[in-house]
Parts: structure tokens; sequence; C-alpha cells
């Protein structure tokens, strides 16, 4: 939704175009707010940024096959706390991207970057 508004926000506004979605323009604003300027962004969300090499370190040394209680129990084992949130997030993301597209997987073609 945020990426629509703002292809369309130019010709429309914000609050006409939230009126029809369902989100607020405060929330479309706050999410604006956190991508240009990253050190607004929650707690989590700063931990998730940093956790995402190493995530995608582990998930690539299993050949991309671990889901995520495997992926954080490894971690784990290696002494890094790491959130299940934060894997999840990290996963969903690559299958999203997969799916968006309707392609088989094929972790080069994702196009995610850890």
């Amino acid at each position: 939704m945020i990426a629509f508004i703002d292809a369309h926000r130019e010709v429309h506004g914000v609050e006409p175009i939230c009126e029809v979605l369902p989100i607020a323009p405060s929330t479309y604003r706050a999410h604006a707010a956190r991508r240009a300027n990253p050190g607004r962004l929650p707690p989590r969300a700063k931990r998730d940024i940093q956790l995402r090499p190493e995530i995608r370190r582990v998930w690539d040394e299993n050949f991309q096959v671990y889901g995520v209680r495997k992926v954080w129990r490894l971690m784990a084992r290696v002494h890094k706390n790491a959130a299940v949130v934060a894997l999840a997030n990290k996963l969903a993301r690559i299958a999203w991207a997969v799916l968006r597209h309707g392609d088989k997987f094929d972790a080069k073609a994702v196009g995610v970057t850890a």
C-alpha cells in the first residue's frame, strides 16, 4: 500500500487515497519517516537489520532449506541471541518475493539482499 500511495500521491494526495484504502494517513507518514531516517525505526526493526547478514549466512550454509526454527536453533548454538520474529520476517520476505512472481524457488532469482 505504501508503494501505491507513493506512486499516486502527486495526483490525488495522501488523505484521499487513505480514505479509500484501509490505512490511516498517520500510519503512511510514520512509514515514510522511517524509510527516510532509519534512526526512527523501533528497536526490534534495528535488531532485525543487524541480524540479516548472520541469518542469511546460516541459511546459505545449510543450502537454503532450513526453516525459521532450525535457523534459530543453529544461531542459538553459536551464542547468537536471535529472535524468531526476525527470522520469520526474513524468510517471509523471501517467500513473498518468490510468490509475487509466480516462479519456482531459485535463491539467485529472489533478489532479496541480506
